[in-house]
């Protein structure tokens, strides 16, 4: 769980606003994570993406839409993920839940020598 929390944070800390909760819905600050795709933020949440992956040992590929997918090595994997961009101050963990999920999924099928992958898609 830890792993997990520590990376949403990271990829929140990509793009976040920061606010004060205490003053959520009662002013006009922006709030939540502005990362529209394809945007410098949105690419470099995706690089940071990759190399997580790469640390993850999933051989990984980015097409020409910025579409990262992490591959593992079983022949039996099942494909996994969502999106990272976000809509104008959309919620941190609109898209990046799924694709740290994912991400994490796979890590714990690699650790746990299972006969299968968790193959991880960020689109």
């Amino acid at each position: 769980g830890a792993r997990v929390v520590k990376d949403l944070h990271i990829l929140r800390s990509i793009g976040g606003v920061d606010y004060d909760p205490k003053s959520f819905g009662g002013d006009s600050k922006p709030k939540g994570v502005v990362r529209p795709a394809l945007t410098v933020a949105d690419l470099q949440a995706r690089k940071w993406f990759v190399n997580k992956c790469q640390e993850a040992g999933l051989r990984t590929r980015v097409d020409k839409f910025g579409t990262v997918l992490g591959q593992g090595d079983a022949s039996l994997r099942l494909l996994c993920g969502s999106h990272s961009d976000t809509q104008i101050t959309g919620g941190w963990l609109d898209g990046s839940l799924g694709c740290i999920y994912a991400l994490e999924a796979a890590r714990a099928f690699k650790e746990a020598g299972l006969p299968a992958a968790i193959d991880v898609i960020n689109f």
